[in-house]
């Protein structure tokens, strides 16, 4: 059925990722080439169908509400709003955030669009109980828009790519040949696929990391157990949908994890790799770990994947020294992405609505 609402002189069209026309997803990848133009034009162009993949997969335990807006039959913004079920067994104050993504295209800003979508999107939801919205944006226009409406950071992070056509291998192999021999009492070890089996100790070890990064967060709640536990059946299902995980570890002697650096290489993968979590446990810091972790990982990616142009990694933008790292290899960073948070009650006031 046809779900469509007049705002204004735009119409705002309700789409359903399990029934998506062909029309649909066109427009679907227009507006990620209009993201590509304007954010990320250094990257490869986005192929149509790793953006229809990505877009159409579903999960029972969140709710997508996505939205194309049009003036006449021109596309002139895309909208959508994902959060959790709440039928879902997360937690109360998890079912109380909504995350929104909106893009109106740079020739339709300025026309006041962005606001009267937002009034819409908080009327669609009203149904749930929500007490947050969120967004992210790496756009000065972004920014604006966000502190506009009173929108407060909660996260700041970075995100920088390596162009492996223009990487210099001969300097990575003689750092990473430094910094082992100052480090005999360690052992690197490359995973080229991890495995089923080797989930656990991954995912245990990904967490530790992650609870140190999510004082970058002043919007996290973090949950150790919880994050272990998601994370292990994440990564499952990962593996069980093709995706690729490379883990480089630094092993003490009794062969204990303690530091990775992972690259994940999706089915859809044509040209770009993303690079996850790099990190060593506290004890083994200030030795020069993370940037071997690194410098090996980089090396056997070329190796594994030729086909593989660029890296991606994000960074919390606090995080100066896995950046500088970064910097040394020879990677790039772009503008810093802010993530914000708003009390739905107050953005009501600013917008006006009872």
């Amino acid at each position: 059925m046809d779900k469509r609402v007049m705002l204004n002189k735009y119409t705002i069209f309700e789409i359903n990722r399990q029934n998506m026309s062909d029309s649909e997803i066109n427009d679907i990848y227009t507006s990620s080439l209009e993201e590509w133009r304007e954010e990320n034009p250094m990257f490869p162009k986005p192929a149509f169908e790793e953006v229809k993949s990505d877009f159409l997969k579903t999960d029972d335990s969140y709710v997508d509400l996505d939205f194309l807006i049009k003036d006449n039959s021109n596309l002139v913004a895309t909208a959508s709003v994902f959060l959790h079920n709440p039928n879902s067994d997360a937690p109360s104050e998890k079912k109380e955030k909504a995350w929104v993504r909106m893009r109106v295209f740079p020739d339709h800003r300025n026309k006041g669009i962005g606001t009267e979508i937002l009034k819409f999107l908080i009327n669609k939801t009203k149904q749930y109980p929500l007490r947050s919205f969120s967004a992210a944006t790496g756009l000065e226009p972004g920014y604006r828009f966000c502190e506009k409406f009173g929108g407060d950071v909660i996260k700041k992070s970075v995100e920088s790519y390596l162009d492996l056509e223009k990487v210099d291998v001969t300097k990575i192999e003689k750092l990473s040949s430094e910094i082992t021999t100052k480090n005999q009492d360690v052992k690197i070890e490359t995973v080229d696929n991890l495995t089923i089996g080797g989930v656990e100790e991954y995912i245990r070890l990904f967490a530790e990391f992650d609870e140190e990064t999510s004082k970058y967060n002043k919007d996290a709640n973090f949950d150790k157990d919880s994050c272990i536990e998601n994370g292990i059946k994440s990564a499952k299902k990962d593996i069980s949908i093709g995706y690729k995980k490379t883990v480089t570890y630094v092993r003490d002697s009794n062969g204990r994890a303690v530091g990775m650096s992972t690259f994940l290489i999706t089915p859809e993968s044509k040209e770009i790799a993303q690079q996850l979590m790099t990190g060593v446990l506290k004890d083994y810091r200030r030795r020069g770990l993370c940037r071997l972790l690194k410098s090996r990982s980089i090396i056997r990616l070329k190796e594994l994947y030729p086909n593989i142009k660029l890296i991606k990694t994000v960074n919390d933008e606090e995080n100066s020294s896995m950046r500088k790292i970064n910097e040394s290899l020879g990677f790039q960073q772009l503008p810093v992405y802010k993530a914000y948070t708003f009390e739905l009650n107050k953005l009501k006031e600013r917008l006006q609505i009872k």
